[in-house]
């Protein structure tokens, strides 16, 4: 087996096998906490809605028993589903159809029996798929510790191609305002404008209530007993 060229740092490695395996795991979900509601802490939502998010939160969910739980949790509470839904519109605009081997669910049945060692190892995450793709991938492929990003690209293009509907939402915004905070959504833009690195996912953000925004102006469907 060939091997790595490229070595974790050495502060990763100290995190993951130094100082995260002896957090208590009270703290471990503080943390997981803490990154999951980052986001929706810094958009503008309206006093209500805000109130809802805080109620939402103090409802404990009891920690999985084990990681293969935890994994298992991951994997169906929604996230992947609608990335995927959202993935294949986008697709279908563009005359393609996308392909997600690592979804197959012979291949996900698998993955929840691998043991943990076997993932993480030696500083890799990955690791087992790692040594599989020995002789498929190069080297600096295989073995890469860091992955693309895709935010400039979308910050340009949210820049680029969707400027007047931010300006047509900011200045008519009452669509949202059982959503959003109206007067927020001025300095969200203001801060939108930075470069990806300093305006803390408001252009995420804004994209978000660019999507939700669509979705309202669309007719409500007339059921059938109503008919």
């Amino acid at each position: 087996m060939a091997k790595p060229t490229v070595w974790l740092p050495a502060f990763e490695l100290i995190r993951m096998h130094g100082i995260w395996p002896h957090v208590p795991d009270f703290l471990h979900r503080r943390w997981q906490q803490w990154r999951g509601r980052s986001r929706t802490d810094r958009m503008p939502l309206s006093p209500r809605l805000a109130a809802w998010m805080q109620q939402k939160r103090r409802e404990t969910v009891p920690p999985p028993e084990s990681y293969a739980a935890a994994h298992f949790q991951g994997l169906t509470r929604g996230l992947w589903q609608s990335a995927m839904e959202f993935g294949d519109v986008l697709d279908g605009l563009q005359g393609v159809e996308s392909r997600m081997p690592f979804f197959d669910r012979r291949v996900i049945e698998l993955n929840l029996r691998i043991p943990l060692e076997m993932k993480f190892r030696r500083g890799w995450p990955r690791y087992v798929l790692r040594v599989a793709l020995e002789d498929i991938l190069p080297p600096e492929v295989q073995w890469r510790a860091t992955k693309s990003n895709i935010g400039f690209g979308f910050y340009q293009g949210l820049l680029r191609h969707e400027r007047a509907r931010i300006e047509a939402l900011l200045q008519k915004p009452e669509q949202l305002r059982s959503f959003v905070d109206p007067k927020a959504l001025g300095s969200l833009w203001q801060q939108a404008q930075l470069p990806p690195e300093q305006n803390e996912e408001a252009d995420f953000i804004l994209y978000l209530l660019l999507i939700l925004e669509a979705w309202l102006r669309q007719p409500t469907p007339v059921s059938a007993t109503a008919a």
